[in-house]
């Protein structure tokens, strides 16, 4: 007979600055803009607004389909993904993100 030990990491340990680049999508820079205007939950075409970019095929290949891929951003309607009233915001993984990036900045 033997025994198992779990060890319990905190959520704010689960991306690391170490980690941030395998846990994000390859396209970090165009996710990193994304992420910074998804404070508050936006449409695709606001997001696509603010980030100056018309093609919309380009957007959701390039910015919104890795964020969401990788956990970063959450629609707001996941049980109606081509909702006229979804919205995206920043997930949990997205806000740990972006602290870490904030510190690795300063």
């Amino acid at each position: 007979m033997g025994f198992v030990v779990i060890f319990r990491i905190p959520e704010e340990k689960w991306l690391t600055p170490q980690d941030t680049p395998q846990a994000t999508p390859q396209d970090a820079p165009q996710v990193e803009q994304l992420l910074e205007i998804c404070i508050q939950p936006l449409s695709r075409q606001e997001m696509q607004d603010r980030l100056g970019l018309k093609d919309r095929e380009h957007f959701r290949k390039y910015y919104l389909k890795p964020a969401l891929d990788a956990g970063l951003i959450e629609q707001t309607i996941p049980q109606t993904p081509k909702s006229k009233f979804q919205k995206y915001r920043l997930a949990q993984a997205g806000r740990n993100y972006l602290q870490n990036m904030k510190k690795g900045k300063k």
